[in-house]
């Protein structure tokens, strides 16, 4: 092929159609690298792919929603309104910091509360349809405490690796030695209650929840010697709450802890700026279909348009390429 494609550029020199000179200013790529065009093209139609199958999926949620009854729909955005406003489950379900959410409810007290009545039946209908939408990256878990109240977690798998990888030498150290992420996650998933998966310990239940190990010292040191508190400074044992963005109308994280430490005022600005992400989504969408969309993630999935803390570098080059590639017209 090259003695062919020499044979054609002497006939032509020969023929005067291109003289010698050009013949040195051409420059020809090496036949095992695609031209930058090709490139371009194929980056293109992954990107293209992806964007479609992410409409895909949209209009299969939709799909999937529309064949439940319509009282049923209401009770599930109902439940999904309240985990996103008022449990923080925003955190676990679009970010990868915060590991779990928690909600409680009190069926067997007295004095139940309007609320927690009607947060039951959303919880019972929910989780009457939790099989229909994919969510390999996420556990429902409840579980029923010694007071007799429920507790309702919302597990990010992802968080949970992460949070366990950085305090896995603690959480040995109560649970024992077969304690591992696997089998926590192996034993969440044949519906084996977190609370006495981690023997009621305050301290991790703090961790998982996204409060901060030194913060969960300090709350679990402070419910077993309740006298402490008015003795030490107040800001040792202080309420911490992540602020609010401008108009933002979910409810902090918040959490007990030394307020001037490191870690209450690193997590404070995290949630802070998850909150500022996910408002953005929240008033454009319906409560329900913006908890499915995250709810519906896989583990190898980057979460819908939300993630910084974890992809921002990761992602950057790849996106950078995409940007430059879509905007190169002459090559």
């Amino acid at each position: 092929m090259l003695l062919a494609v020499a044979n054609d550029c002497n006939e032509w020199i020969t023929h005067g159609l291109i003289t010698r000179w050009s013949l040195v200013q051409v420059q020809v790529a090496p036949l095992f690298l695609p031209s930058p065009i090709f490139i371009m093209q194929i980056l293109n139609f992954i990107f293209l792919s992806l964007c479609l199958i992410s409409s895909l999926y949209g209009e299969n949620l939709s799909h999937l929603i529309s064949q439940i009854p319509i009282e049923d729909i209401h009770r599930m955005r109902e439940f999904a309104d309240y985990q996103l406003m008022c449990k923080h489950a925003a955190h676990p379900l679009f970010f990868n910091n915060k590991s779990c959410s928690l909600s409680a409810i009190r069926p067997l007290s007295s004095d139940i509360t309007y609320e927690e009545l009607q947060l039951l039946k959303d919880w019972e209908i929910f989780k009457k349809y939790e099989h229909k939408f994919r969510h390999s990256n996420f556990i429902l878990s409840s579980s029923l405490n010694k007071s007799g109240s429920i507790s309702i977690f919302i597990i990010n798998k992802r968080a949970l690796k992460k949070c366990i990888g950085k305090h896995k030498r603690i959480f040995k150290s109560v649970i024992g030695k077969q304690f591992s992420y696997k089998w926590l996650v192996t034993e969440l998933e044949e519906n084996r209650p977190l609370n006495a998966l981690i023997k009621d310990n305050q301290v991790l239940l703090g961790i998982l929840l996204g409060y901060g190990k030194k913060s969960s010292q300090i709350f679990e040191y402070y419910i077993q010697n309740p006298f402490m508190v008015h003795i030490v400074k107040p800001e040792v044992c202080d309420r911490i709450c992540s602020d609010l963005p401008s108009e933002c109308e979910c409810f902090p994280v918040a959490f007990v802890g030394n307020s001037n430490s490191k870690e209450a005022q690193t997590l404070r600005m995290l949630y802070r700026n998850e909150l500022i992400s996910f408002w953005k989504l929240y008033k454009k969408k319906d409560p329900l279909i913006l908890f499915l969309e995250g709810f519906s993630q896989n583990e190898s999935d980057i979460l819908p348009g939300l993630e910084k803390s974890n992809w921002e570098w990761k992602y950057r080059f790849p996106r950078f390429v995409f940007q430059y590639l879509f905007t190169i017209k002459d090559f």
